[in-house]
């Protein structure tokens, strides 16, 4: 697997963003209809962001960005 600092940075790269700018970072290693996957969310400002990594790839599967 690509491992979580990867999946971590690769969502931050997308979303265009710092670490020093986000809150709540969590970053876990789940099985999404058998494929092993990166859940990772965090929080800038009112915008909540929740993304899926493929975890061999670092393919982005799921970028989502809503108002908290």
């Amino acid at each position: 697997y690509i491992g979580e600092e990867a999946a971590w940075e690769e969502a931050l790269n997308h979303a265009g963003l710092k670490e020093t700018e986000v809150t709540r970072k969590k970053v876990k290693l789940d099985e999404d209809d058998g494929v092993m996957v990166y859940e990772v969310e965090f929080v800038m400002g009112q915008m909540e962001y929740d993304y899926e990594i493929h975890a061999v790839s670092g393919e982005i599967l799921k970028a989502e960005a809503d108002k908290d």
